[in-house]
């Protein structure tokens, strides 16, 4: 659905006494750039993850469907796990038609963490 994230190769490092001084303004608007839409670039590629390729057990999955990890995370995975002893879902849902209603079955008793909303 996103089309796929340019990459960006380092072809060379200039130090920082070497480098040319750019106009102030110039400098200001480039780290407001990089601060307000680093943020947005990243959670775009996450989606395009998640959505293409799927993240660690969890399988690829389309949006408004849930994706379940079979398993918990290994020192084989490509990616780092908040807590590896906790088995994840993920889910990319689609809001632009309006609210989206979620109901989850009776734990019984059991502890979960429902929903970590992440807004693009």
């Amino acid at each position: 659905m996103f089309p796929a994230a340019p990459s960006i190769r380092v072809v060379g490092r200039m130090s920082h006494e070497h480098a040319p001084n750019p106009n102030p303004e110039l400098t200001e608007l480039a780290a407001e750039a990089y601060i307000y839409g680093f943020a947005m670039v990243f959670d775009l590629q996450e989606v395009d993850r998640f959505t293409q390729r799927g993240l660690g057990s969890v399988p690829a999955s389309p949006f408004n469907a849930f994706g379940h990890a079979t398993g918990l995370a290994t020192p084989d995975e490509k990616f780092v796990s908040i807590n590896n002893d906790t088995i994840y879902s993920i889910a990319n849902i689609d809001v632009s038609g309006g609210p989206v209603r979620f109901d989850v079955p009776d734990a019984g008793g059991r502890y979960y963490v429902y929903l970590q909303p992440a807004v693009i």
